[in-house]
C-alpha cells in the first residue's frame, strides 16, 4: 500500500514551498512602505494554510486511510488470508461466489470479492495487487471457478493494478531526487526575480519552475503507461515485469526535453522583460 503519511507530507511541503516563493517575490516587488503589511498578510495566510492542511489530513487519515495501515490480503494454498482492523479472516476459495471489478486505466480502481458471508473491497493502491490478482485467477481456475468472474474486466483491472505497483515504485525511488530539483528551482526562481522587472512575469517564471518536476513525472508516466499496455499479453494473462533501466532512460529523455523547453522559455522572458 502507498504510504499516505509520506505522500501527504511531500505534497504539503511542495505546496508550502511554492507559496513561500510566490509570497517572497511579491514581498520583494512592493514598495518599502507596503512590505510590513505584505509580510504580515502572507505570514497569516501561510500559518492558516498549514493548520488547515494538517487538520484536513488528520480527518481524512482517520476516516479513510488509517484502515490501510492494517490491511493486507495473501494467497494461501486453500484459502485467502485477509487482515484488517477487525482482525484476520480465513476465506476458502470455494466460498467466493463472485468478483466485481472497477478500473480507470492506469489511475485507480477496486475489486469486490463476494463471499457467502461477506463482501471484501480492495483498492488498487494496495501493494502488489497485480501479483495478487494473477495468483487469485490461477487458484480459482484450478478449482473450476472461472465462471465467477468476467475475464475481460479482471484483465483490465490487472493491468491497472500492475501499472500502479510499478508507478509507485518509481515515485519512491525518486524520493531522493525530487527535493534537490525543487531546491534548485527555488534558487533559480529567486535569481530570475531580480533579473526581470515585471511582477507578473516573476510569478509566471516561479510557477513554471515549480510545475517542471510535475510535468516531467506526468509525461514520463504517460509514456510508460502506453508501453505497459503494448507489452501486455491478454490471451496468456501475462504482463512483462518492470524494466528499471528502460524506466530510467525514459525519465532522462523526458527530463532533457522538458529542460530544453524550459530553458528556451526562460531565455525568452529574460530577453523580453
Amino acid at each position: 500500500m502507498i504510504n499516505p503519511f509520506r505522500v501527504t507530507i511531500g505534497i504539503m511541503l511542495y505546496i508550502i514551498g511554492l507559496f513561500i516563493v510566490f509570497s517572497t517575490i511579491s514581498y520583494l516587488s512592493v514598495n518599502a512602505s507596503e512590505k510590513a503589511d505584505v509580510f504580515i498578510t502572507y505570514g497569516v495566510i501561510l500559518a492558516i494554510s498549514i493548520v488547515a492542511l494538517s487538520i484536513a489530513y488528520i480527518i481524512v487519515y482517520n476516516i479513510e486511510l488509517k484502515k490501510y495501515k492494517y490491511l493486507s490480503i495473501a494467497i494461501g494454498k486453500d484459502n485467502l488470508i485477509y487482515k484488517s482492523l477487525k482482525g484476520t479472516r480465513i476465506i476458502s476459495y470455494e466460498d467466493i461466489i463472485g468478483l466485481e471489478f472497477a478500473a480507470m486505466k492506469y489511475s485507480k480502481g477496486w475489486i469486490k470479492i463476494r463471499c457467502k458471508t461477506e463482501i471484501i473491497k480492495l483498492d488498487v493502491a494496495i501493494k502488489d495487487m497485480g501479483i495478487f490478482i494473477k495468483d487469485l485467477k490461477e487458484k480459482l481456475d484450478g478449482r473450476g471457478l472461472s465462471n465467477i468472474y468476467n475475464e475481460k474486466r479482471m484483465y483490465n483491472y490487472y493491468i491497472t493494478a500492475s501499472y500502479s505497483d510499478s508507478s509507485w515504485e518509481r515515485i519512491y525511488e525518486m524520493a531522493n531526487v525530487i527535493p534537490p530539483i525543487v531546491t534548485v528551482n527555488v534558487i533559480v526562481a529567486f535569481i530570475f526575480s531580480f533579473l526581470v522587472y515585471e511582477r507578473p512575469i516573476k510569478l509566471i517564471i516561479a510557477g513554471m519552475l515549480f510545475i517542471f518536476p510535475i510535468i516531467v513525472i506526468i509525461s514520463a508516466e504517460m509514456i510508460l503507461a502506453i508501453k505497459h499496455i503494448l507489452v501486455c499479453n491478454e490471451e496468456e494473462f501475462i504482463i512483462v515485469k518492470r524494466d528499471k533501466e528502460y524506466d530510467v532512460k525514459i525519465y532522462k529523455l523526458v527530463f532533457f526535453v522538458c529542460f530544453v523547453i524550459l530553458t528556451g522559455l526562460l531565455s525568452y522572458f529574460l530577453s523580453k522583460f
